[in-house]
């Protein structure tokens, strides 16, 4: 999750059927920039009011692809900011922010490694958070929300063949 608020669905039966994402209720501008609509609380409302037949719940491809393993340098990234947490709680603060500054490195796009190093800088922080949200130069601070289209009807799920165990003779 890169910030709140975020939400993830998960039905009855305790399968996911939206990963992590952006969840505002309602639409706010933050130092020049639009973040969030009131989409979401509307697909948790047909969600709720629909289950599986909401045109919300995602495919399985589309669910298999969010939810794709992160490439070997974003999984170093996250092992570099596990080591960064490590050490500032033991107190290590340079250990800390050399972990997390090769965080940073590995992986560039992911904010929480700039805010979770910045939060401990003070002001000095804030002006590099403001300095990087200025960079992005109309591009979106949070990944956009993936939302069906008006209009859109509920995918129908590939059924898979089942598979019978038996091989068919051929008869020529």
């Amino acid at each position: 999750m890169i910030n709140v608020p975020a939400g993830v669905w998960i039905d009855e039966e305790g399968n996911i059927v939206r990963p992590a994402e952006t969840a505002y209720s309602k639409g706010a501008r933050v130092m020049g920039q639009k973040i969030g609509d009131d989409r979401y609380a509307q697909g948790l409302k047909d969600w709720v009011k629909n289950g599986k037949k909401s045109k919300w719940v995602l495919s399985k491809d589309k669910l298999k692809k969010r939810l794709a393993l992160k490439s070997p340098k974003q999984q170093q990234a996250a092992a570099q900011f596990r080591l960064g947490v490590f050490f500032h709680n033991k107190k290590d603060k340079a250990q800390a922010q050399k972990h997390w500054i090769a965080a940073q490195k590995l992986h560039p796009e992911n904010w929480n490694y700039h805010r979770q190093a910045w939060s401990y800088q003070g002001a000095g922080g804030q002006m590099k958070w403001f300095q990087k949200v200025q960079k992005l130069a109309g591009k979106p601070y949070y990944e956009p929300l993936d939302a069906p289209k008006p209009g859109d009807k509920k995918e129908p799920e590939k059924k898979a063949r089942p598979k019978t165990g038996a091989k068919k003779k051929r008869s020529f």
